[in-house]
């Protein structure tokens, strides 16, 4: 279940930061104000502060790990008769980031077919 709120927690990260991108803001701006925010969470503050501002995505868990744990994670879900749930997405977006041949990075690059797909890129402004 840790595994599941880590993606869970990854991708709502990665979408809020994506929006903000998208509309103009300044990620380093927008970022401190998350995480002074209920929003805030060692995710969000791991992913943004350590990889995502620098645009540095060596390993520190490979997204392909955590596509496996979300996966698994999601069949125990379903076997709770939870049939709706926000793992779904997750386990999709870690897939497409396998898929983007991103697997042997660190999680955190699952911003990037996201940011594909807005055509925005979350990074410092300098």
């Amino acid at each position: 279940m840790n595994q599941y709120l880590v993606a869970v927690h990854s991708v709502a990260a990665s979408e809020a930061m994506i929006t903000g991108a998208a509309l103009g803001l300044d990620a380093e701006q927008l970022y401190r104000i998350l995480k002074v925010s209920y929003g805030d969470s060692r995710m969000l503050r791991r992913h943004v502060e350590q990889f995502v501002l620098n645009r540095q995505f060596a390993p520190g868990g490979a997204v392909k790990y955590v596509h496996k744990d979300v996966r698994l994670a999601n069949k125990l879900l379903e076997t709770a008769d939870i049939t709706l749930f926000t793992g779904q997405v997750a386990e999709q977006a870690f897939a497409s980031a396998l898929e983007q041949g991103l697997a042997n990075l660190d999680m955190s690059a699952v911003i990037q077919p996201l940011e594909r797909v807005c055509r925005v890129t979350v990074k410092k402004q300098s």
